[in-house]
């Protein structure tokens, strides 16, 4: 009777080591999670920070549209221009507007690493209204883990729109 008793024990402890090493993995799984949602929200604020940002330098820039409409556009594929140094010297509007442009197109590289392009289009209504829209587009983990342990990674976007009146 002995015997059969000390098997019987080993078996209860091998189950509750099994069910032990689940509980662990499902941990790891669930931490895994919370830190690639970690990173995509952290990548969505600072996609907002950076629009936001900019939007608000258009909007105090804003007499630029009437000597130079459309002054903000800007496609990240395209290099940007070198503009005078506009927190040292007095400049034009035009001149303050690349000024703002190139200094806002250094930051999302450092600032969002996984930006992969960023764009500021401007359309002009009948009533001579500009509205622009900032557009930036970055690289998101999935949220399915298998794929994101692989390295794949889906494109995330944050659109402002800003109408100046």
């Amino acid at each position: 009777m002995t015997g059969c008793t000390h098997g019987f024990s080993l078996l209860e402890v091998l189950a509750t080591l099994t069910i032990t090493a689940l509980a662990l993995l499902g941990a790891a799984s669930l931490q895994l999670r919370a830190l690639q949602s970690g990173q995509s929200s952290q990548a969505r604020a600072q996609a907002v920070l950076l629009s936001a940002d900019l939007a608000e330098k258009i909007e105090a820039n804003k007499t630029v549209e009437a000597l130079h409409p459309g002054a903000y556009t800007f496609d990240s594929s395209h290099a940007a221009t070198t503009a005078a140094d506009c927190a040292t010297a007095s400049c034009s509007y035009a001149q303050r507007a690349a000024y703002d442009l190139g200094i806002w197109n250094a930051q999302i590289p450092v600032l969002l690493p996984q930006a992969n392009r960023w764009t500021v289009t401007a359309d002009s209504n009948a009533s001579g209204l500009t509205t622009y829209t900032i557009l930036i587009q970055w690289h998101d983990r999935k949220a399915d883990t298998s794929n994101a342990m692989a390295g794949d990674s889906e494109t995330a976007s944050y659109r402002a729109i800003r109408t100046l009146y």
